[in-house]
Parts: C-alpha cells; structure tokens; sequence
C-alpha cells in the first residue's frame, strides 16, 4: 500500500518546530521569511491549509537560509 508524501503544510510543521528547537523564534521565522508571525504559526500548529504559492515559496526559502542552504 503507498503512502502519500507529507503535504506541504505537515512538512513546514516539522521543519519549523525543529527551527525552534534550535533557538529560533517564530518572530525570527517570519522575518525571514518575509510573512506575517500568525502565518508561521498557524504552519507550526498544523492550521494552516492549502498554503499559495506564493505563501509556500516564501516560507520555503526563508526555511532554507535558516538552516544554512
């Protein structure tokens, strides 16, 4: 039986708590990723449903710098 891939949505949950672990706050998530703090944290509580693009491009390469890529 496959499994489907994580959404979107579930991944930038796991990425962002695993930010946060490493001292990061949702403030200094946001600021990089140029959107608003309650959008990072609705993604971080799993709120956050179907994401845009231009949502999901932001948060994915402000998650990127954060962990040096």
């Amino acid at each position: 039986m496959h499994r489907s891939p994580p959404s979107v949505e579930a991944r930038f949950a796991v990425e962002i708590e695993q930010l946060m672990s490493r001292g990061f706050s949702l403030h200094d998530i946001a600021k990089e990723c140029g959107i608003s703090k309650q959008t990072i944290w609705r993604l971080a509580v799993g709120d956050a449903r179907k994401v845009s693009w231009e949502v999901g491009s932001k948060v994915e390469k402000g998650l990127g710098r954060l962990r040096g890529e």
